[in-house]
């Protein structure tokens, strides 16, 4: 057995050397004995590094402008603190808030001076505000993803006032991002300094991650609190690992306290810096005779004592902090064992873990916009590969600093997502577990994953892979503006006369001289009861609208009940009207949801209308030919309205006659004789022999010896709501009537059939043999 002493290597040792001997010598892996390892150059890594450094730079600027202004969480609540502090110069009174909506003037506010400092110089007194979109949240998508109304000729570049503050600022948090990036490379080369390709791909899984970029290209404090926890972190390392010295240790506690003045969330540092700084504690007092070490032990306890004191007394109270007093308060409230136990949500565990991960990989918006799902699933089994050769180099390869080193991050991991979690469960919303609270663990992350996916395998292998995965993210990360976020927020495509032309269902409705509804498509025109149907309307601008107008869009009933509908600013928001041109002409596609329990099957109808959603309800009114108002919204068109679940109706009295090839009645049932005093309750049942264009009328008439009425019901089928021409051939319709007894003149004889309602001509009627009946009627009972 070879063996060399510590001083033949470098400080820190790759993964693939392994202790041995009680002397601490070191064993070089039996296959790779009188072998060169083969290293990158270092110009050649110096390069790399550059490159990746100034890929994330561009992806982050390229993200901050494709991602609109307020399109991120409580942007415009984060840009009021750094906009407060740029113009007044001073901190907000406590208690005052800055905007209405999504005030985040309570936050620790090392992020927002920062902000302020790189734009006190611009002049944002234009009293740009965002316009709010009050339908985004819906939470399903209907009423667009964008939480604001956007002017594109105000937004676009070239930048002036408000927007030129708030790019500035995006800007700052990309070169905070940038540092993030850097940190990482510097975790995995001080882990794995003699395999750079782990460090690099690390590096690069970081720059590239999609969530990461897009988070650094926005206004917020999370991409702060993520960057100085990544320098906790590295220092963290550095001390238990190389066993550094002061300046180590002072960097530690500056940026701890870095963290500490960005975001709360920062708190889940102190358990992880605890855990780490046990590691060589533990070393040391293993050095020195047993009374001085109680001693040590006694004086670090109370000097950890007089720490907690001075948080709670002094720091606590000071301007900005005191929202970790509610923190800490919440948290040492959820520790008791009792919520513990009884009060946590432990069955959405999964659920909200899944959420957790697909909005920490790649979510966007205000967490309205995915990607499609096979993706998730891909980076989801490529994580749990990582995982499994991460166990698989911890088990067999890896030396006792490297051991440490990973245990760190997935301690930092492990505290980063504790709490989040925690209040997730206990309050059994899974959406309080968003993915940008995990980010201050990316780097963890990003070293773990390149350890997994690198380390078991050999390092020329290893360089390949991580090229590999490294391309593969660049090139998603730089689809994901052109593919996801800017189709997100484009207007409508106008359309042109061709298309107009082209539209299969006209209509020609004037809302007030100012917008103009050309026509509607429905495709099939049937939706299955608790499904949604897509209702295509055709838009034109006849002048310019002031107001943003919501747009109702609704399924009625035949007797005008709504069965369903949706409500939202054109565009899915981002089309409102008070930004129509007059001339533009366009069409949109809405999702109408109908009720699970309507009466189906039954016709439904389409109702539209534009007002103003606040207390008066203003609406647009609808005009006539001569300019007078004719009403406030428009029904038009017809859908067929189909039952969830089909079912095959029980007929009690079977016969067949055919109805002039339309329909067959096939059955029929009624009420007792000894339940006719009253009334008569009849049950017909019907089935189409063909796919009618014509609606026809049903008759039933009650009448006496003669062949005199003496009552009868017509109308269409099931009481009108349900008209033949939106029959499918060989469908079966069930159709009730009451017939009510004339007083003293008992009906005897039952007759039904159809007739076209223009021209009261009866449908011929056949019987069985071919016989065509007498008066076209059917009798049921005499």
């Amino acid at each position: 057995m070879v063996k060399y002493t510590r001083s033949h290597f470098p400080q820190l040792l790759p993964l693939d050397y392994k202790s041995s001997g009680s002397d601490g010598g070191l064993q070089i892996r039996r296959e790779q004995r009188g072998k060169q390892v083969r290293r990158t150059s270092f110009p050649t890594l110096q390069w790399l590094t550059i490159l990746i450094l100034v890929a994330h730079l561009a992806l982050g600027v390229l993200y901050s402008v494709a991602v609109p202004i307020w399109e991120a969480h409580d942007e415009w609540g984060h840009y009021a603190f750094v906009r407060y502090l740029a113009t007044k110069r001073a901190f907000p009174p406590p208690g005052t808030k800055l905007v209405e909506r999504y005030d985040e003037s309570v936050q620790p506010p090392l992020y927002y001076i920062l902000g302020a400092l790189a734009t006190f110089w611009i002049n944002t007194n234009d009293g740009l505000e965002p316009a709010i979109n009050p339908y985004a949240t819906t939470g399903d998508g209907t009423g667009g993803v964008n939480f604001a109304v956007h002017r594109w000729e105000v937004e676009s570049f070239p930048y002036r006032g408000t927007v030129l503050a708030i790019h500035v600022t995006r800007l700052v948090s990309v070169l905070l991002s940038t540092l993030v990036v850097w940190t990482t490379y510097l975790i995995g080369r001080s882990l794995f300094p003699a395999r750079e390709e782990i460090a690099l791909g690390a590096m690069a899984i970081n720059a590239f991650w999609p969530q990461f970029l897009f988070m650094g290209s926005v206004v917020n404090n999370d991409i702060m609190v993520t960057a100085f926890a990544s320098l906790v972190l590295f220092f963290l390392l550095r001390i238990v690992i190389h066993e550094t010295g002061f300046r180590d240790w002072l960097a530690l506690g500056l940026c701890l306290a870095g963290a500490f003045a960005s975001k709360r969330n920062a708190l889940s540092l102190f358990p992880l810096i605890l855990v780490g700084l046990s590691i060589p504690a533990i070393r040391e007092l293993k050095k020195i005779s047993a009374p001085l070490r109680w001693i040590i032990v006694a004086l670090s306890v109370l000097s950890a004592a007089l720490a907690w004191w001075l948080f709670q007394n002094v720091i606590l109270p000071l301007p900005y902090f005191g929202a970790y007093a509610k923190t800490l308060s919440q948290a040492r409230a959820f520790l008791k064992s009792s919520i513990i136990a009884e009060q946590l949500n432990w069955h959405s565990f999964l659920d909200t873990l899944q959420y957790a991960f697909l909005t920490f990989w790649a979510v966007f918006g205000w967490g309205n916009i995915g990607i499609e799902p096979w993706i998730y699933d891909l980076v989801a089994c490529v994580c749990l590969l990582a995982g499994l050769g991460l166990l698989f180099s911890l088990g067999r390869r890896a030396r006792p600093q490297a051991r440490r080193g990973l245990v760190i991050l997935v301690a930092d991991v492990f505290f980063v997502t504790a709490l989040p979690m925690y209040i997730s469960l206990y309050k059994g919303r899974m959406f309080l577990m968003p993915g940008r609270y995990i980010l201050p663990a990316i780097s963890a992350v990003s070293v773990l994953l390149g350890a997994g996916l690198a380390g078991p395998v050999p390092a020329r292998v290893a360089r390949t892979l991580m090229a590999v995965v490294a391309a593969i993210m660049f090139a998603f990360a730089l689809l994901v503006p052109f593919r996801y976020i800017l189709p997100a927020y484009a207007e409508p495509t106008l359309l042109s006369p061709a298309d107009v032309q082209a539209i299969q269902n006209p209509l020609s409705v004037n809302f007030d001289n100012k917008a103009e509804l050309l026509g509607y498509d429905v495709g099939k025109g049937r939706v299955r009861a608790g499904e949604a149907i897509a209702i295509t309307l055709y838009w034109r601008c006849l002048d310019r609208i002031e107001h943003n107008y919501t747009l109702s869009v609704q399924v009625l009933g035949p007797d005008y009940t709504s069965y369903g509908g949706v409500n939202l600013y054109p565009g899915r928001g981002n089309f409102a009207t008070s930004l129509w041109q007059v001339g533009d002409t366009f069409s949109e596609t809405y999702w109408v949801p109908v009720a699970p329990d309507v009466p189906a099957p039954v016709m439904g109808r389409i109702k539209v209308a534009l007002f103003i959603d606040d207390p008066t309800q203003e609406h647009l009114p609808i005009l006539d030919s001569q300019g007078q108002v004719a009403d406030h919204s428009a029904v038009f068109g017809r859908i067929k309205i189909v039952p969830r679940e089909r079912s095959e109706p029980v007929i009690e009295n079977r016969v067949y006659y055919n109805l002039d090839g339309k329909v067959a009645l096939i059955g029929y049932g009624l009420t007792s004789p000894v339940d006719r005093e009253t009334g008569l309750d009849l049950r017909l049942y019907w089935q189409a022999l063909s796919k009618m264009n014509e609606d026809y009328t049903v008759f039933v008439h009650w009448l006496d010896e003669e062949g005199r009425i003496l009552t009868q019901q017509d109308n269409q089928p099931r009481s009108g709501t349900y008209p033949t021409g939106l029959w499918d051939e060989g469908e079966i319709v069930e159709d009730r009537y009451h017939l009510v007894v004339p007083a003293g003149r008992p009906p005897v004889i039952l007759a039904v059939g159809m007739y076209r309602l223009e021209t009261l001509e009866r449908l011929a009627i056949l019987d069985e043999d071919g016989q065509r009946l007498a008066g076209d009627q059917i009798i049921l009972e005499e």
